[in-house]
């Protein structure tokens, strides 16, 4: 993985690690909470491993924190520096984000995963030709 993705996982990880401090929250009980693997909670809170979406849902609602809480001011490095407006409309998107209620949030992200993988072939032979 490159070095963006690196840091997001060591912002998220840090994160993560400032809720079980203030908390009190030892990294296994706060996977139990967030009803997770303790392996799996352990490499994300040791920024080793990048949580999925539905993941950092999970962690969000055991740490009784709002999901854009992981993602605010997050450092955009994806190709190119985000303009004032691209995060505006990021903002926009985790505000209404967390007003839904689960299955709302599970029917959206199969939407998504559906979309992803329905214009990555599109995107792959952009690239070859």
């Amino acid at each position: 993985m490159d070095n963006d993705g690196a840091d997001l996982r060591q912002v998220l990880a840090g994160r993560i690690n400032r809720l079980l401090k203030l908390r009190g929250l030892s990294i296994e009980k706060a996977s139990i909470e967030a009803e997770l693997e303790y392996s799996n909670f352990y490499y994300i809170t040791k920024g080793k491993k990048m949580p999925r979406v539905d993941t950092l849902l999970k962690i969000a609602r055991g740490l009784n924190v709002p999901p854009e809480y992981f993602l605010r001011d997050m450092p955009l490095k994806i190709g190119r520096q985000p303009k004032p407006k691209d995060n505006l409309l990021l903002n926009k998107i985790l505000g209404e984000l967390n007003r839904l209620d689960q299955s709302a949030k599970t029917f959206l992200l199969k939407t998504l995963k559906l979309y992803n993988r329905q214009k990555q072939p599109a995107l792959r032979l952009k690239r070859r030709g």
